[in-house]
């Protein structure tokens, strides 16, 4: 499963914006109509993906500890 990201010195610039923008773009040259994103709960991307018209579809929840 590829990742991408932008590493935290060039954060804030506007970089992950346009490098999803143009894997949208690539990824429907190449026929896919469907991007799906695991984030998880805190990640300050997922304001981006939303701008981008990304939405949330599930939630994975946790137990932690005894049981």
């Amino acid at each position: 499963m590829p990742e991408l990201y932008v590493l935290p010195p060039f954060r804030k610039k506007g970089i992950a914006k346009q490098l999803c923008e143009e894997a949208c773009r690539q990824l429907n040259k190449m026929g896919y109509d469907r991007i799906q994103l695991n984030v998880f709960e805190g990640n300050h991307a997922k304001q981006l993906y939303r701008k981008l018209g990304f939405r949330d579809i599930y939630t994975t929840m946790e137990l932690k500890g005894k049981i």
